[in-house]
């Protein structure tokens, strides 16, 4: 599920874009993973672009909030030179 934001919380965050969909997908007994983007894009809401700390906290939060759940099978991160290069930095 691509999950694209720079934030955990509000509205328009991370748990909040993916909490119906990992409930579905338990109850449907499917598998989900979340995808974060760290490529920059126009709307810069959508990355973790520049902010390897947000993404790595990011990342840790959402394991830890999901680990109980059958369903969750982990983190994708697009793209990965961009991933690469945030570690670089």
């Amino acid at each position: 599920m691509m999950a694209y934001r720079n934030k955990l919380d509000g509205n328009n965050g991370i748990l909040a874009l993916t909490k119906n969909e990992i409930d579905y997908a338990e109850k449907q007994k499917k598998e989900i993973v979340i995808a974060l983007e760290t490529k920059p894009l126009e709307e810069s809401h959508l990355s973790f672009a520049g902010n390897l700390k947000g993404l790595d906290q990011a990342i840790n939060e959402i394991n830890n909030i999901y680990s109980s759940y059958k369903s969750f099978r982990g983190i994708a991160v697009h793209d990965y030179n961009y991933w690469k290069a945030l570690e670089t930095k």
